[in-house]
Protein backbone atom coordinates (compact mmCIF):
# COMPACT_ATOMS: atom_id res chain seq x y z
CA UNK A 1 0.00 0.00 0.00
CA UNK A 2 1.07 3.60 -0.48
CA UNK A 3 1.89 5.89 2.41
CA UNK A 4 -1.60 7.33 2.02
CA UNK A 5 -3.10 3.92 2.74
CA UNK A 6 -5.45 4.24 -0.24
CA UNK A 7 -3.94 2.45 -3.23
CA UNK A 8 -0.71 0.75 -4.23
CA UNK A 9 1.77 3.14 -5.84
CA UNK A 10 3.37 1.80 -9.01
CA UNK A 11 5.52 3.20 -11.82
CA UNK A 12 2.34 3.49 -13.88
CA UNK A 13 0.45 5.72 -11.42
CA UNK A 14 3.24 7.48 -9.49
CA UNK A 15 2.55 10.72 -11.39
CA UNK A 16 -0.86 10.79 -9.67
CA UNK A 17 0.37 9.92 -6.17
CA UNK A 18 -0.73 12.62 -3.65
CA UNK A 19 2.76 13.11 -2.26
CA UNK A 20 1.75 16.33 -0.44
CA UNK A 21 -0.67 14.38 1.81
CA UNK A 22 1.13 11.18 2.81
CA UNK A 23 -0.35 11.03 6.32
CA UNK A 24 3.07 10.04 7.69
CA UNK A 25 6.31 11.74 8.70
CA UNK A 26 9.97 10.76 8.87
CA UNK A 27 10.99 9.45 12.28
CA UNK A 28 13.62 12.00 13.34
CA UNK A 29 10.94 14.40 14.59
CA UNK A 30 7.32 14.78 15.64
CA UNK A 31 4.38 16.75 14.26
CA UNK A 32 1.35 18.34 15.93
CA UNK A 33 -1.30 20.30 14.01
CA UNK A 34 -3.90 22.73 15.39
CA UNK A 35 -6.98 24.37 13.94
CA UNK A 36 -7.21 28.15 14.14
CA UNK A 37 -9.02 27.93 17.50
CA UNK A 38 -6.00 26.18 19.02
CA UNK A 39 -7.49 22.67 19.12
CA UNK A 40 -5.15 19.77 18.35
CA UNK A 41 -6.28 18.01 15.16
CA UNK A 42 -3.30 15.80 14.24
CA UNK A 43 -0.50 14.26 16.31
CA UNK A 44 2.25 11.97 15.08
CA UNK A 45 2.25 8.58 16.79
CA UNK A 46 5.74 9.18 18.22
CA UNK A 47 5.03 12.62 19.72
CA UNK A 48 4.71 11.67 23.38
CA UNK A 49 7.63 9.24 23.32
CA UNK A 50 9.86 11.86 21.68
CA UNK A 51 8.63 15.06 23.36
CA UNK A 52 7.37 13.89 26.73
CA UNK A 53 4.00 13.86 28.50
CA UNK A 54 3.29 17.59 28.11
CA UNK A 55 2.49 17.28 24.41
CA UNK A 56 -1.17 18.29 23.77
CA UNK A 57 -3.44 15.33 23.12
CA UNK A 58 -5.86 15.10 20.21
CA UNK A 59 -8.84 17.36 20.76
CA UNK A 60 -7.10 19.44 23.46
CA UNK A 61 -6.77 23.21 23.33
CA UNK A 62 -3.24 24.60 23.37
CA UNK A 63 -2.58 25.47 27.02
CA UNK A 64 0.26 27.16 28.99
CA UNK A 65 1.46 23.87 30.50
CA UNK A 66 1.95 22.17 27.13
CA UNK A 67 5.50 21.71 25.80
CA UNK A 68 6.85 21.89 29.38
CA UNK A 69 5.41 25.38 29.68
CA UNK A 70 8.06 26.93 27.41
CA UNK A 71 6.70 30.37 26.40
CA UNK A 72 8.62 30.37 23.08
CA UNK A 73 6.70 27.36 21.82
CA UNK A 74 3.24 28.63 22.76
CA UNK A 75 3.93 32.17 21.48
CA UNK A 76 5.30 30.93 18.15
CA UNK A 77 2.30 28.65 17.58
CA UNK A 78 -0.31 31.19 18.74
CA UNK A 79 1.25 33.88 16.56
CA UNK A 80 0.21 31.99 13.43
CA UNK A 81 -3.45 31.55 14.39
CA UNK A 82 -4.18 35.03 13.03
CA UNK A 83 -1.64 35.08 10.16
CA UNK A 84 -1.95 33.55 6.72
CA UNK A 85 1.79 33.45 6.07
CA UNK A 86 2.91 29.98 4.99
CA UNK A 87 6.60 30.64 5.52
CA UNK A 88 8.05 28.71 8.46
CA UNK A 89 9.04 30.29 11.77
CA UNK A 90 11.72 28.45 13.70
CA UNK A 91 13.49 28.47 17.06
CA UNK A 92 15.87 26.29 19.08
CA UNK A 93 14.30 24.70 22.16
CA UNK A 94 14.99 22.01 24.74
CA UNK A 95 12.39 19.37 25.62
CA UNK A 96 13.06 16.41 27.93
CA UNK A 97 16.73 17.40 27.93
CA UNK A 98 16.99 17.09 24.15
CA UNK A 99 17.61 19.88 21.62
CA UNK A 100 14.96 20.39 18.93
CA UNK A 101 14.40 22.72 16.02
CA UNK A 102 10.88 24.10 16.39
CA UNK A 103 9.49 24.76 12.90
CA UNK A 104 5.97 26.19 12.60
CA UNK A 105 3.98 27.15 9.49
CA UNK A 106 0.42 27.68 8.29
CA UNK A 107 -1.21 25.16 5.95
CA UNK A 108 -4.64 26.50 4.95
CA UNK A 109 -6.75 26.35 8.14
CA UNK A 110 -4.10 24.49 10.15
CA UNK A 111 -1.04 25.55 12.10
CA UNK A 112 1.55 22.79 11.69
CA UNK A 113 4.16 22.38 14.43
CA UNK A 114 7.20 20.22 13.73
CA UNK A 115 9.92 19.46 16.24
CA UNK A 116 12.99 18.03 14.59
CA UNK A 117 15.52 16.39 16.87
CA UNK A 118 18.85 18.18 16.48
CA UNK A 119 21.66 15.85 15.39
CA UNK A 120 24.84 15.80 17.42
CA UNK A 121 27.28 16.51 14.62
CA UNK A 122 29.88 19.03 15.65
CA UNK A 123 31.97 18.38 12.52
CA UNK A 124 29.23 19.81 10.29
CA UNK A 125 28.70 22.86 12.52
CA UNK A 126 32.40 23.66 13.00
CA UNK A 127 33.08 26.94 11.21
CA UNK A 128 29.64 26.72 9.61
CA UNK A 129 28.89 30.47 9.58
CA UNK A 130 32.26 31.33 8.05
CA UNK A 131 31.91 28.61 5.38
CA UNK A 132 28.39 29.73 4.51
CA UNK A 133 29.37 33.39 4.20
CA UNK A 134 32.41 32.52 2.08
CA UNK A 135 30.30 30.35 -0.25
CA UNK A 136 27.65 33.02 -0.76
CA UNK A 137 30.24 35.71 -1.39
CA UNK A 138 32.04 33.51 -3.92
CA UNK A 139 28.80 32.77 -5.77
CA UNK A 140 28.16 36.47 -6.32
CA UNK A 141 31.46 36.84 -8.19
CA UNK A 142 31.20 34.06 -10.80
CA UNK A 143 31.27 35.12 -14.48
CA UNK A 144 29.34 32.20 -16.00
CA UNK A 145 26.57 29.70 -15.27
CA UNK A 146 29.06 26.85 -15.45
CA UNK A 147 31.29 28.50 -12.86
CA UNK A 148 28.27 29.22 -10.63
CA UNK A 149 27.20 25.57 -10.61
CA UNK A 150 30.71 24.32 -9.90
CA UNK A 151 31.02 26.66 -6.92
CA UNK A 152 27.56 25.63 -5.70
CA UNK A 153 28.20 21.88 -5.64
CA UNK A 154 31.56 22.38 -3.94
CA UNK A 155 30.07 24.71 -1.31
CA UNK A 156 27.06 22.52 -0.51
CA UNK A 157 29.28 19.48 -0.08
CA UNK A 158 31.56 21.39 2.29
CA UNK A 159 28.62 22.66 4.33
CA UNK A 160 26.72 19.38 4.59
CA UNK A 161 29.20 16.54 4.31
CA UNK A 162 27.25 14.62 1.64
CA UNK A 163 29.20 11.98 -0.29
CA UNK A 164 27.97 13.38 -3.59
CA UNK A 165 26.51 16.73 -4.68
CA UNK A 166 25.34 17.17 -8.27
CA UNK A 167 23.93 20.10 -10.23
CA UNK A 168 21.16 19.26 -12.68
CA UNK A 169 20.21 21.62 -15.48
CA UNK A 170 16.81 20.89 -17.02
CA UNK A 171 16.12 21.02 -20.74
CA UNK A 172 13.01 22.28 -22.52
CA UNK A 173 11.49 18.77 -22.29
CA UNK A 174 12.15 18.53 -18.51
CA UNK A 175 14.91 15.95 -18.92
CA UNK A 176 18.01 16.84 -16.93
CA UNK A 177 21.77 16.78 -17.41
CA UNK A 178 24.31 16.57 -14.59
CA UNK A 179 26.53 19.51 -15.45
CA UNK A 180 28.59 19.88 -12.24
CA UNK A 181 29.56 17.45 -9.49
CA UNK A 182 31.63 16.99 -6.33
CA UNK A 183 31.92 13.50 -4.87
CA UNK A 184 33.93 11.29 -2.54
CA UNK A 185 36.90 9.52 -4.13
CA UNK A 186 35.27 6.10 -3.53
CA UNK A 187 32.32 6.94 -5.81
CA UNK A 188 32.18 6.92 -9.60
CA UNK A 189 31.39 10.16 -11.36
CA UNK A 190 27.89 10.86 -12.71
CA UNK A 191 29.00 14.01 -14.53
CA UNK A 192 27.49 14.28 -18.01
CA UNK A 193 24.70 11.77 -17.42
CA UNK A 194 21.24 12.64 -18.67
CA UNK A 195 18.02 11.59 -16.92
CA UNK A 196 14.52 11.52 -18.43
CA UNK A 197 11.74 13.88 -17.39
CA UNK A 198 9.83 10.91 -15.93
CA UNK A 199 12.37 10.72 -13.09
CA UNK A 200 10.56 13.69 -11.52
CA UNK A 201 6.75 13.32 -11.75
CA UNK A 202 4.69 16.45 -12.41
CA UNK A 203 3.35 16.79 -8.86
CA UNK A 204 6.89 16.51 -7.45
CA UNK A 205 8.03 19.23 -9.84
CA UNK A 206 5.30 21.53 -8.50
CA UNK A 207 6.38 20.89 -4.91
CA UNK A 208 10.02 21.60 -5.79
CA UNK A 209 9.04 25.07 -6.99
CA UNK A 210 7.44 26.36 -3.79
CA UNK A 211 9.14 24.12 -1.21
CA UNK A 212 12.69 24.40 -2.39
CA UNK A 213 14.57 22.11 0.01
CA UNK A 214 13.84 18.48 0.86
CA UNK A 215 15.82 16.19 3.21
CA UNK A 216 15.48 12.43 3.48
CA UNK A 217 17.60 11.57 6.51
CA UNK A 218 17.36 7.76 6.30
CA UNK A 219 15.60 5.90 3.50
CA UNK A 220 15.31 2.81 5.72
CA UNK A 221 13.51 4.54 8.58
CA UNK A 222 9.92 3.52 9.33
CA UNK A 223 7.37 6.25 8.50
CA UNK A 224 5.40 7.49 11.52
CA UNK A 225 1.62 7.81 11.02
CA UNK A 226 -0.36 10.92 11.90
CA UNK A 227 -3.19 10.22 14.35
CA UNK A 228 -6.60 11.89 14.05
CA UNK A 229 -9.19 12.60 16.71
CA UNK A 230 -11.62 9.63 16.52
CA UNK A 231 -14.51 12.11 16.61
CA UNK A 232 -13.13 14.09 13.68
CA UNK A 233 -14.41 11.88 10.89
CA UNK A 234 -14.80 14.91 8.61
CA UNK A 235 -11.31 16.24 9.37
CA UNK A 236 -9.66 17.33 6.08
CA UNK A 237 -6.48 15.59 4.99
CA UNK A 238 -3.48 17.53 6.28
CA UNK A 239 -1.62 19.33 3.49
CA UNK A 240 2.08 18.68 4.19
CA UNK A 241 3.49 20.54 1.19
CA UNK A 242 5.65 22.75 3.43
CA UNK A 243 6.40 20.11 6.05
CA UNK A 244 10.10 19.42 6.67
CA UNK A 245 9.30 15.97 8.05
CA UNK A 246 6.90 14.83 5.30
CA UNK A 247 7.27 11.11 4.59
CA UNK A 248 8.71 9.92 1.30
CA UNK A 249 6.98 8.28 -1.66
CA UNK A 250 7.67 4.52 -1.69
CA UNK A 251 8.59 4.78 -5.38
CA UNK A 252 11.28 7.35 -4.56
CA UNK A 253 12.54 5.20 -1.68
CA UNK A 254 12.91 2.29 -4.10
CA UNK A 255 14.70 4.58 -6.59
CA UNK A 256 17.23 5.61 -3.93
CA UNK A 257 17.67 2.02 -2.76
CA UNK A 258 18.51 0.97 -6.30
CA UNK A 259 21.28 3.58 -6.35
CA UNK A 260 22.65 2.46 -2.97
CA UNK A 261 21.73 5.81 -1.42
CA UNK A 262 20.75 5.96 2.28
CA UNK A 263 20.18 9.72 2.65
CA UNK A 264 19.47 12.50 0.17
CA UNK A 265 18.75 16.20 -0.06
CA UNK A 266 17.47 18.25 -2.99
CA UNK A 267 17.62 22.01 -3.38
CA UNK A 268 15.63 23.64 -6.18
CA UNK A 269 17.04 26.27 -8.51
CA UNK A 270 13.97 28.31 -9.46
CA UNK A 271 14.41 30.90 -12.22
CA UNK A 272 11.53 33.09 -13.40
CA UNK A 273 9.09 30.93 -11.47
CA UNK A 274 10.18 27.70 -13.21
CA UNK A 275 12.28 24.76 -12.07
CA UNK A 276 15.47 25.58 -13.97
CA UNK A 277 17.72 23.11 -12.18
CA UNK A 278 18.46 21.33 -8.94
CA UNK A 279 21.27 20.54 -6.53
CA UNK A 280 20.93 16.85 -5.64
CA UNK A 281 22.85 15.41 -2.69
CA UNK A 282 23.43 11.71 -1.93
CA UNK A 283 24.99 9.91 1.05
CA UNK A 284 25.76 6.23 1.34
CA UNK A 285 24.74 6.11 5.01
CA UNK A 286 22.02 7.91 7.03
CA UNK A 287 22.67 11.64 7.39
CA UNK A 288 20.54 14.23 9.14
CA UNK A 289 21.75 17.68 8.14
CA UNK A 290 20.94 20.29 10.83
CA UNK A 291 18.05 22.61 9.99
CA UNK A 292 20.27 25.72 10.23
CA UNK A 293 22.71 24.24 7.69
CA UNK A 294 19.85 23.34 5.34
CA UNK A 295 18.47 26.87 5.50
CA UNK A 296 21.91 28.25 4.62
CA UNK A 297 22.00 25.91 1.61
CA UNK A 298 18.55 27.13 0.61
CA UNK A 299 19.70 30.76 0.74
CA UNK A 300 22.78 29.79 -1.26
CA UNK A 301 20.50 28.29 -3.93
CA UNK A 302 18.45 31.50 -4.05
CA UNK A 303 21.62 33.52 -4.64
CA UNK A 304 22.61 30.98 -7.30
CA UNK A 305 19.20 31.31 -9.01
CA UNK A 306 19.36 35.12 -8.97
CA UNK A 307 22.80 35.04 -10.59
CA UNK A 308 21.68 32.47 -13.17
CA UNK A 309 18.76 34.72 -14.07
CA UNK A 310 21.06 37.73 -14.39
CA UNK A 311 23.56 35.87 -16.58
CA UNK A 312 20.79 34.46 -18.78
CA UNK A 313 19.34 37.95 -19.26
CA UNK A 314 22.79 39.22 -20.23
CA UNK A 315 23.28 36.33 -22.67
CA UNK A 316 19.87 36.97 -24.21
CA UNK A 317 20.67 40.67 -24.65
CA UNK A 318 23.97 39.76 -26.31
CA UNK A 319 22.23 37.30 -28.66
CA UNK A 320 19.66 39.92 -29.65
CA UNK A 321 22.40 42.43 -30.37
CA UNK A 322 24.33 39.87 -32.44
CA UNK A 323 21.16 38.90 -34.33
CA UNK A 324 20.39 42.53 -35.13
CA UNK A 325 23.91 43.11 -36.42
CA UNK A 326 23.80 39.91 -38.47
CA UNK A 327 20.43 40.84 -39.98
CA UNK A 328 21.85 44.14 -41.17
CA UNK A 329 24.90 42.42 -42.67
CA UNK A 330 22.72 39.84 -44.46
CA UNK A 331 20.45 42.49 -45.97
CA UNK A 332 23.39 44.58 -47.09
CA UNK A 333 25.19 41.55 -48.62
CA UNK A 334 22.06 40.39 -50.48
CA UNK A 335 21.21 43.86 -51.82
CA UNK A 336 24.66 44.55 -53.25
CA UNK A 337 25.48 41.12 -54.66
CA UNK A 338 24.91 39.70 -58.14
CA UNK A 339 25.31 36.19 -56.70
CA UNK A 340 23.42 35.86 -53.38
CA UNK A 341 25.00 32.51 -52.49
CA UNK A 342 28.51 33.82 -53.05
CA UNK A 343 27.77 36.85 -50.87
CA UNK A 344 26.29 34.81 -48.02
CA UNK A 345 29.13 32.29 -48.10
CA UNK A 346 31.37 34.98 -46.65
CA UNK A 347 29.05 35.23 -43.66
CA UNK A 348 28.73 31.48 -43.02
CA UNK A 349 31.04 31.31 -39.93
CA UNK A 350 29.30 34.30 -38.35
CA UNK A 351 25.83 32.85 -39.06
CA UNK A 352 26.78 29.55 -37.39
CA UNK A 353 28.04 31.44 -34.36
CA UNK A 354 24.83 33.50 -34.01
CA UNK A 355 22.61 30.40 -34.24
CA UNK A 356 24.97 28.16 -32.21
CA UNK A 357 24.87 25.84 -35.22
CA UNK A 358 27.39 23.18 -36.17
CA UNK A 359 26.73 23.51 -39.89
CA UNK A 360 25.04 25.73 -42.46
CA UNK A 361 23.44 24.84 -45.81
CA UNK A 362 22.80 27.48 -48.50
CA UNK A 363 20.90 26.58 -51.65
CA UNK A 364 19.51 28.65 -54.55
CA UNK A 365 18.63 27.73 -58.15
CA UNK A 366 20.32 24.35 -57.91
CA UNK A 367 23.50 25.72 -56.33
CA UNK A 368 24.45 24.23 -52.96
CA UNK A 369 26.98 25.34 -50.38
CA UNK A 370 27.75 23.75 -47.02
CA UNK A 371 29.79 25.06 -44.13
CA UNK A 372 30.72 23.11 -41.04
CA UNK A 373 30.56 19.50 -39.95
CA UNK A 374 27.99 18.15 -42.43
CA UNK A 375 28.66 15.71 -45.31
CA UNK A 376 27.83 17.07 -48.77
CA UNK A 377 25.54 14.15 -49.65
CA UNK A 378 23.53 14.66 -46.44
CA UNK A 379 23.17 18.37 -47.25
CA UNK A 380 21.98 17.50 -50.80
CA UNK A 381 19.47 14.99 -49.41
CA UNK A 382 18.17 17.58 -46.95
CA UNK A 383 17.81 20.32 -49.58
CA UNK A 384 15.89 18.05 -51.96
CA UNK A 385 13.57 16.87 -49.18
CA UNK A 386 12.74 20.46 -48.17
CA UNK A 387 11.92 21.30 -51.79
CA UNK A 388 9.47 18.39 -52.04
CA UNK A 389 5.82 19.62 -52.14
CA UNK A 390 4.14 19.16 -48.79
CA UNK A 391 7.38 18.82 -46.84
CA UNK A 392 8.18 20.83 -43.76
CA UNK A 393 9.68 24.17 -44.86
CA UNK A 394 11.06 25.25 -41.51
CA UNK A 395 12.66 22.64 -39.32
CA UNK A 396 15.33 22.12 -36.71
CA UNK A 397 16.87 18.83 -37.79
CA UNK A 398 19.30 16.79 -35.74
CA UNK A 399 22.20 15.61 -37.84
CA UNK A 400 21.71 12.10 -36.42
CA UNK A 401 18.20 11.98 -37.89
CA UNK A 402 19.17 12.82 -41.49
CA UNK A 403 19.25 9.14 -42.46
CA UNK A 404 15.60 8.88 -41.37
CA UNK A 405 14.37 11.49 -43.87
CA UNK A 406 11.93 10.20 -46.55
CA UNK A 407 13.59 8.69 -49.61
CA UNK A 408 13.74 10.80 -52.78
Amino acid sequence: MSSTGLLPVTLENCDREPIHTPGHIQDHGALIAFDLHGTTTHVSANAQALLGPTVPALGELLAPHHFEGIPTVRDTIAGLFQLADELPFNADIQLCGTGFDLIVHRAASRVVVELERQPINEDVLTGFAVKAHRAMDKLKRQPSISALLNVAVNSVRQLTGFDRVMAYRFRYDDSGDIVAEEHAAKLESFLGRRYPASDIPAQARRLYIFNTLRLIADVDSTPIPLLLNPTGADEPVLDMSFSVLRAVSPIHIEYLHNMGVRASMSISIVVNGKLWGMLACHHMSPLQVPYSVRMACDVLAQILAANVQSLMAREQANRLAQASTMRSRLIEAALHADDTIAALVQLAPALCEVFSAHALVLTEDGKLFTHGDLPKDAATHLARWLETPGSMRHALIDRNSLNDLPAE
